[in-house]
């Protein structure tokens, strides 16, 4: 209770902390198909015919987090896609046709896209109320700005979650679920300490608990006016320091920054490399495309294969040390402050500068245009 007060819920609101964003959606949707019936609870992942099983998403939105959602036993509809997403009418026509009343919820997941076409938000609650079909809104990585904390309790839907590692600074096994009380109380039956369920692996420590709520204490006390003072004194040192460094074509503060990494309300700095005659004659992989635009590579840093100028840099800095993990570009590579400290700031400037000249030496890179 102290958490959902934290973040200034609704009366008829509660909290419940869990191992991360992810596990929190598995919960509620594991919630939404099971409720508080003990033969359903026990019986998942397996559904049967009848059971409110479907989930609903836009075919538009983040389709990442469908391995998650369908462990559960949830069978997932995809109403659209990345070029013709959602509309009203299909939402409409899924919730009232032949499968009216085995819905477990629609599940939307929240992102600042600049002329985005995804259906609003109160849009899908009004036809999903009609229905009597929960909404669940999947807000992981949207702090800053800090009153989305209470945006969507005070709009009414009837769960919305978020991490706790992220611009919380809470442990990085934690995350959070905001929702209406009889949900949070289902939760708690579908879920550790009942041993008969398919979240029971989802446990939270104690430990995990108090800390995430400390730290809510603590991150209610700055502002985001602060935060975003320390985003650019961090990316000015960066930045400063790169200026004029040979096999950098250009250093650029995008804010609000491209919508590829979340929260994109955060600035970052892109920084341009100019590429060696080592990789002039390779031939570049295509853009993806999809939800998350062709802005960054968003694959694990830790497996980056280098086979352009960008993706080499960033594997460079990650197997060094310290390692620096950095999301790449078609051009070069990005650094975002969300996580870092000033101190950091000066460390991260300082592996730019040796890969720099790591890269020259070994003609990854060119000195000039």
């Amino acid at each position: 209770r102290q958490l959902a007060k934290l973040c200034r819920a609704p009366d008829d609101y509660g909290a419940f902390i869990t191992t991360g964003a992810a596990a929190g959606l598995a919960l509620v949707t594991a919630t939404c198909i099971a409720g508080d019936e003990q033969e359903k609870i026990d019986r998942l992942p397996a559904t049967k015919d009848g059971d409110k099983r479907y989930v609903v998403m836009d075919g538009g939105s983040d389709v990442r987090w469908c391995q998650v959602i369908s462990s559960t036993g949830a069978c997932i509809e995809l109403l659209g896609s990345y070029n013709r997403p959602m509309t009203a009418a299909k939402l409409h026509a899924e919730l009232s046709g032949s499968r009216r009343g085995q819905h477990a919820c629609v599940i939307c997941f929240e992102k600042v896209i600049p002329g985005s076409k995804c259906m609003d938000l109160s849009e899908v609650m009004d036809i999903a109320r009609e229905f009597k079909v929960p909404v669940v809104v999947d807000a992981a990585a949207q702090l800053p700005p800090r009153s989305n904390l209470w945006r969507w309790t005070h709009q009414g839907v009837d769960a919305v979650i978020f991490s706790g590692g992220k611009d919380i600074r809470g442990p990085q096994t934690s995350g959070f679920v905001l929702a209406k009380q009889e949900i949070v109380q289902k939760m708690f039956l579908n879920g550790s300490p009942h041993e008969s369920t398919v979240c029971r692996g989802m446990k939270s420590s104690k430990e995990n608990m108090v800390g995430l709520a400390k730290a809510m204490e603590v991150y209610l006390q700055r502002s985001d006016e602060e935060d975003f003072a320390r985003y650019h004194l961090i990316l000015d040192s960066v930045q400063t320091g790169l200026e004029g460094v040979a096999g950098i074509a250009s250093l650029t503060r995008h804010c609000p920054s491209p919508s590829a990494v979340q929260p994109n309300t955060v600035p970052r700095l892109y920084i341009d490399l100019l590429e060696g005659p080592v990789f002039a004659s390779k031939e570049q992989k295509s853009d993806k495309g999809g939800f998350y635009t062709n802005d960054l590579d968003l694959g694990n840093p830790l497996a980056i294969e280098p086979v352009s100028a960008p993706t080499s840099f960033a594997r460079r800095l990650t197997v060094g040390t310290p390692g620096v993990c950095a999301n790449t570009s078609a051009t070069g590579i990005v650094i975002n402050p969300l996580m870092m400290s000033v101190e950091e700031g000066h460390l991260v400037h300082q592996r730019i500068v040796d890969v720099c000249a790591e890269m020259l030496e070994a003609n990854e890179l060119r000195a000039h245009s």
